[in-house]
């Protein structure tokens, strides 16, 4: 009974651990400083401050896929739809909802990602390519007139179940980097 005690308390005190070191070095705690040091506190600054911080890729460098948003936010050269994911990141914490909106061009593939924030009601574009927001999905289209990009806009909840539980513990999305083999 007594080394049952033992390992209960073994484990209790562990499992006290993995959750506060895991949260204490998480992206959820690194973003949620970002905001505070940024004084971020709306979609509109957020988006300032994603315009200030990230690029768009030059030299069509391959992808990475599966990353993280901090991963990607030290990137500074990112594709479209890496962008919107570092903007949803911040302004998920912010509390407001988020999707990934893709353009689904004839083929049947995703030609462009952007991000749409739920405001005051109504769902806001936010491009991070265009460095625009407040465009309907027609003018995004317009502003791509150079890649003739058509399409329909497919949305797509983000984050999703996954994200939000890599992104709230450091050895959580280390275990899920390390069998996916990728960056982090």
């Amino acid at each position: 009974m007594k080394k049952l005690k033992l390992l209960t308390i073994f484990g209790l005190i562990f499992a006290a651990s993995f959750v506060i070191s895991g949260y204490w070095l998480s992206d959820d705690k690194y973003f949620n400083d970002l905001i505070r040091e940024n004084q971020i506190d709306s979609p509109d600054q957020a988006f300032e401050y994603v315009k200030r911080n990230i690029e768009f890729v030059q030299n069509n460098p391959a992808p990475v896929p599966y990353t993280t948003p901090r991963y990607m936010l030290g990137k500074r050269y990112l594709w479209c739809d890496e962008g919107a994911i570092v903007l949803a990141t911040i302004v998920h914490e912010l509390g407001n909802e988020t999707r990934l909106v893709d353009v689904i061009k004839s083929d049947g593939e995703a030609g462009h990602t952007y991000l749409q924030i739920y405001e005051n009601g109504d769902w806001k574009n936010y491009d991070t390519v265009l460095k625009k927001s407040g465009l309907t999905h027609e003018q995004i289209l317009e502003g791509y007139n150079y890649a003739e990009l058509k399409g329909y806009p497919r949305p797509r909840p983000y984050p999703r179940l996954y994200n939000l539980l890599i992104q709230n513990n450091f050895y959580l999305k280390h275990l899920a980097l390390r069998l996916r083999n990728v960056p982090g």
